[in-house]
């Protein structure tokens, strides 16, 4: 990595000059140089995590949103949901690649939640992830707000209202079924996420045989997609705050404030389910599962072990069938 400190001694320039240059008027007269070092240094090191997940974020609800839209003015009314579903498939494959390898690829701030809780992330990070996570959820509804601006207000005959005619709305909101109660809902959320957080773990986990980290992806996605086949008729597909709050915070901008009162206030449940949920499902993989894995065991060491063993058996049977005697000793390629 390049050096991009400014030429200055090391012991006039330590972190607190970036924060409060203006104390130390020695290093002043140098002002260019010294604010290219601060931002290179506040991007490079403080900030490239938060700004990995914002756009991580970004592009994962980006495609949730784009396929909700697609869906919605296709009227695809008997199979509107798997679009719905795939989008958030696809979306969470290509955001995890997005930012996998600089901020870990939470994507919800239920999950960073949980990681926090059972010990896997820092505590220091958490408010800036959900704000990063916040805010890429934010831009990605203005986007397809964008994109498909032509087709609400021909839908809206030009009248952003939330009523059973004018109901754009849902584009951006994840919409329980009439006759499914809070309570329910709540229920919903909290499993569906708590069984998200569980099979997530199950995957990261290495020594339970689990996926290359290039893999992951395809593995989350794949958790994503059976949920939503599966668990998504009572109110969607959200699992996760940022799916629906910072895009229903958009959405009233748009629509007004009504869409807060929608199904008896219910926008507090993809909030406070997924919250609940994520922690529950880390707690009971960690005391279930990982917690009993062998001292010192390494999948990939076994695999290489069982692979000796056989290749050992191989040979001795080879020994008895000739009568001969030839080299036990395995060679792997």
């Amino acid at each position: 990595m390049e050096d991009i400190s400014p030429a200055i001694p090391y012991e006039q320039r330590p972190e607190k000059f970036l924060l409060f240059p203006w104390r130390y008027p020695s290093i002043v007269w140098l002002p260019g140089k010294l604010l290219e070092w601060r931002w290179k240094k506040l991007l490079r090191i403080t900030g490239r995590e938060y700004i990995a997940e914002y756009f991580g974020t970004l592009v994962f609800i980006t495609f949730v949103l784009g396929g909700a839209a697609q869906s919605f003015y296709s009227e695809l009314k008997e199979t509107g949901w798997i679009g719905g579903t795939w989008g958030a498939a696809i979306g969470i494959f290509f955001g995890m690649y997005t930012c996998l390898g600089v901020s870990g690829a939470h994507l919800n701030p239920a999950v960073t939640f949980a990681l926090a809780l059972v010990g896997k992330f820092s505590w220091l990070k958490v408010l800036f992830y959900w704000i990063a996570q916040f805010l890429g959820s934010f831009t990605a509804s203005f986007i397809v707000y964008l994109y498909y601006f032509d087709a609400l207000y021909r839908n809206n005959a030009g009248v952003a209202v939330t009523n059973s005619v004018n109901n754009s709305y849902k584009v951006w909101t994840t919409n329980p079924q009439d006759h499914v109660s809070n309570l329910n809902i709540f229920y919903d959320q909290l499993f569906s996420t708590l069984l998200l957080q569980f099979l997530i773990l199950s995957i990261m986990d290495r020594p339970n045989a689990g996926l290359v980290h290039h893999l992951k992806p395809v593995g989350v996605s794949l958790i994503v997609f059976a949920v939503g086949v599966c668990f998504s008729y009572n109110a969607g597909l959200a699992m996760n705050p940022i799916r629906d709050f910072p895009p229903r915070c958009f959405a009233a901008i748009i629509f007004g404030s009504d869409i807060f009162r929608i199904h008896n206030y219910y926008f507090w449940i993809p909030i406070i389910g997924p919250m609940i949920g994520a922690p529950i499902g880390a707690f009971i993989y960690i005391f279930f599962i990982e917690t009993h894995h062998y001292p010192g065991y390494n999948p990939s060491q076994q695999n290489a072990e069982s692979r000796i063993s056989l290749e050992r058996q191989r040979l001795l049977d080879q020994h008895d069938d000739n009568g001969t005697t030839i080299d036990t000793e395995p060679k792997l390629n």
